[in-house]
């Protein structure tokens, strides 16, 4: 058994990876598409508590998380991609995200990063889910918006 396989066997039967492993089959029957866009949803069974989402107008991936421990949900712009050298990706990530941010201070809006959610509590999951889709489209959507007035500039 190679090092990943052993991390994944590893996460699914601690309790953390049990609960990652059935709020992200349940965000799936409840937002599938979002799964087109995420190898990690795409894998039954995924029992990590980060799902990465692929941006390809912006050439960056999004990424939604679970804190138990914290009590939260969440997403973030991710700072790396596989083969591709970090400082062009961090550099396009804090494009993005001061976009992001100027987009809240001009609207009034305050999007955080996460959401306080206590995540044992099964009845939380739906709140969870739909602010976790909710954010994911609108950061795609921004993002995408922003990345084709970059190109077309």
């Amino acid at each position: 058994m190679n090092t990943s396989e052993w991390a994944a066997k590893w996460h699914r039967v601690t309790p953390r990876g049990k609960l990652a492993m059935e709020f992200w089959a349940e965000y799936v029957k409840r937002y599938p598409s979002d799964a087109e866009t995420s190898n990690n949803l795409r894998q039954s069974g995924h029992a990590d508590t980060n799902v990465y989402h692929f941006v390809p107008a912006a050439n960056l991936n999004l990424c939604q998380y679970l804190m138990a421990s914290r009590e939260q949900v969440g997403i973030y712009i991710a700072e790396w991609m596989i083969g591709e050298p970090k400082p062009a990706v961090v550099e396009r990530a804090q494009t993005y995200r001061a976009i992001l941010d100027k987009i809240n201070q001009s609207t009034g809006n305050l999007w955080p990063g996460y959401l306080s959610v206590d995540l044992d509590n099964r009845a939380n999951w739906p709140q969870a889910a739909q602010w976790l889709h909710e954010t994911l489209a609108a950061y795609r959507r921004i993002i995408g918006e922003t990345a084709a007035v970059r190109r077309d500039a």
